[in-house]
């Protein structure tokens, strides 16, 4: 069986005691899920251990009602904050729109491709922003 967890040493250099906010948002990509709450809650463990100042919380899927049920519920095996998404999970009104034109932090624009229309538009962004705030002043 292959060690998943050895990877957790690469976040190091992002985490401290000094830390009082941490938010954990990963998974949007994977299709095996067979370990991944069990994954998500070493990771959990892993940046409370090295952040035990920090208020967690998981950020839920916005793609996805199973990944997003898991997430949830390594949230809670670890007693830790999760900001549920479940609310607007394939959502339109959420998503970007292709062509919609964006501009880029050097100020040059580009268009939304037809592969990336599905992930959040400002909509969505702001969603999930306002979800996680919401937890954040919990």
């Amino acid at each position: 069986m292959q060690d998943r967890s050895k990877a957790l040493d690469l976040l190091n250099i992002l985490l401290s005691d000094k830390l009082n906010l941490v938010t954990i948002q990963l998974g949007e990509n994977v299709t095996d899920t067979s370990h991944f709450e069990e994954d998500l809650e070493t990771l959990i463990a892993y940046v409370h251990k090295c952040a035990p100042k920090a208020k967690i919380i998981v950020i839920g899927d916005f793609w996805d009602k199973t990944r997003n049920k898991m997430r949830k519920q390594a949230a809670a095996n670890q007693n830790v904050l999760f900001a549920d998404l479940s609310d607007i999970i394939g959502n339109k009104d959420y998503q970007s729109k292709e062509g919609t034109i964006c501009t880029l932090d050097d100020g040059s624009t580009i268009a939304v491709s037809k592969n990336a229309e599905t992930h959040p538009g400002d909509k969505g962004m702001e969603y999930i922003a306002n979800k996680t705030i919401e937890k954040i002043n919990q």
